[in-house]
């Protein structure tokens, strides 16, 4: 691997060699706007607007996407997304990520920190050897270019990486050269393109194509991505239980096997253990990725939660977030108290924290290590997501649901009423039903089945300080309450360690209003 620059003197190294130019590969460069006119602070967009993101959260080189690096307490509309329909929101630790669907065509767009390309944008050089600072902040949401020429189905961040996922070749425009189920990768880290060279130019992960495969799925998280992909379709006759064709999981990345070891793998490898099933769902934690999957057994149909990777740990685990006591509660706020500046202490550091090459063992091919915990599910799941060290579900039905990984120095143990899911007695304010949740390490957040959004704010410990409650064992035991952030009509909710996106959409409820219906 390239070694990360972390002195101002390794700039022009960064420069020749980490930062590829967008025009040595025939492609147009990306480039970030001019800073916004509009005072996003005394704004309202509910009253001017019927389609428009909102974020809030740490404004950490420009993250946000309110043309600044100030943080927000409450939510803010991105001037740039007002009157656009925005289909997916994608954040990273310093960054983020948005499909845009209209007035014009379909583009990806990305803001915030561009330091490992991330964002996607490369600055024309005046030189090769030359100091490039100005693409270090996209504070704007700004188009990445080599994405533009087909249909983009879905995108995830990782901390310092993103990809993009083309639709299948049926929703593609005429015309395009891209068939369905192609991947592809941008930023730092281990992109899938087997080797370690950081690249702002979304790239395609050959992989896949190599092997046959269409990849219908994709996550990531921390410094790791996965892909679930299957074959050509096959039509089976079967005596049994219908089940969709079984499909495969894919990982490449930084990766920890159950022991804790760190791992690498240049392209993508298969995880042995999800081969035989079909995949349902499948989320990538910090430290480890969950994979929801239906198979047949003796006929009947069963559904089990496998989680993969390292457990909880004694120890905090390290990461780039320094986190401090008060976070939640600086962003809960009273109302005088919510345009406070955000303090520095708790945003991010500027690096990953990538190893030496050299020191990393390889995986080729194959991703060996069994589950480190398998669950029968007996419930209709809705959504689901990875905590530090346990997994929140939620049902169909709008019930939450907690389960707790085992700890990685106990990894032999079988405790199946410690596995169990706990459905939690936390329910949403005002009969509201939770739709989708988003779980930072330090937050919950619920979109519920009107649009609107809910964060779960633990308890604080009075006797630690009065720092807020560890946020499982804040849900465990109910320690806590919910917090309305929005009340209605968002589509899209998003969240990274400190920050979130939502786009709203309104269009139904101004058609009702101007109808008079409503």
């Amino acid at each position: 691997m390239l070694a990360r620059p972390t002195q101002k003197a390794t700039l022009l190294l960064r420069s020749a060699l980490l930062r590829v130019p967008a025009r040595a590969f025939g492609k147009r460069a990306s480039k970030p706007g001019d800073a916004n006119t509009l005072d996003v602070d005394s704004y309202d967009p509910w009253a001017h607007h019927s389609t428009f993101t909102l974020s809030w959260g740490s404004g950490k080189e420009g993250k946000l996407g309110h043309g600044t690096t100030a943080s927000k307490s409450r939510t803010t509309v991105i001037p740039r997304l007002n009157d656009v329909s925005v289909r997916a929101l994608a954040c990273g630790a310093m960054h983020t990520v948005a499909i845009v669907d209209s007035p014009q065509p379909q583009t990806v767009h990305a803001w915030g920190c561009n330091f490992y390309s991330q964002a996607g944008h490369v600055s024309e050089p005046t030189g090769f050897f030359v100091e490039d600072e100005e693409g270090d902040q996209v504070l704007n949401p700004t188009p990445i270019y080599g994405l533009e020429d087909f249909r983009v189905a879905e995108i995830a961040s990782g901390d310092f990486h993103s990809l993009a996922l083309t639709a299948p070749r049926e929703e593609q425009p005429p015309g395009s050269e891209s068939g369905g189920g192609k991947v592809y990768t941008w930023g730092a880290g281990l992109l899938g393109h087997n080797d370690e060279v950081y690249d702002a130019n979304p790239q395609p992960v050959r992989y896949f194509q190599d092997i046959r495969r269409e990849v219908v799925a994709i996550g990531a998280n921390a410094n790791y991505s996965l892909a679930v992909a299957r074959a050509e379709t096959k039509s089976e006759t079967t005596t049994h239980a219908p089940i969709p064709t079984e499909n495969e999981v894919y990982v490449w990345g930084y990766l920890r096997s159950h022991t804790g070891e760190l791992l690498k793998a240049l392209s993508p490898v298969v995880v042995q253990a999800s081969l035989g099933s079909f995949t349902e769902k499948a989320v990538c934690g910090y430290e480890s990725f969950a994979v929801l999957s239906t198979r047949l057994d003796d006929g009947t149909r069963i559904r089990t939660l496998s989680v993969f990777g390292l457990g909880k740990r004694e120890q905090p685990r390290k990461t780039t977030l320094e986190t401090k006591a008060g976070w939640l509660g600086w962003l809960k706020g009273a109302p005088g108290e919510q345009d406070r500046v955000l303090p520095e202490h708790k945003t991010f550091k500027k690096l990953p924290d990538y190893p030496p090459s050299w020191e990393v063992p390889l995986l080729k091919t194959v991703y060996p290590f069994e589950p480190i915990l398998q669950v029968p599910v007996e419930i209709t799941v809705a959504d689901l997501a990875l905590g530090p060290g346990f997994v929140v579900i939620l049902e169909d039905s709008g019930s939450i649901h907690l389960l707790e990984l085992p700890w990685a120095s106990d990894l032999g143990s079988r405790n199946e009423t410690r596995h169990q899911l706990w459905r939690l007695g936390i329910e949403l304010p005002n009969n509201a039903r939770a739709r989708n949740i988003v779980l930072g390490p330090n937050s919950l957040h619920c979109r519920t089945t009107e649009g609107g959004v809910y964060v779960w704010t633990p308890e604080r410990n009075h006797s630690d300080g009065d720092a807020p409650l560890d946020l499982f064992d804040s849900l465990k035991m109910q320690r806590g309450s919910w917090d309305r952030v929005i009340e209605r009509d968002v589509k899209i909710l998003a969240g990274g360690w400190d920050h979130w996106a939502a786009f709203v959409d309104r269009r139904r409820y101004t058609l009702f209003r101007k109808n008079g219906t409503i």
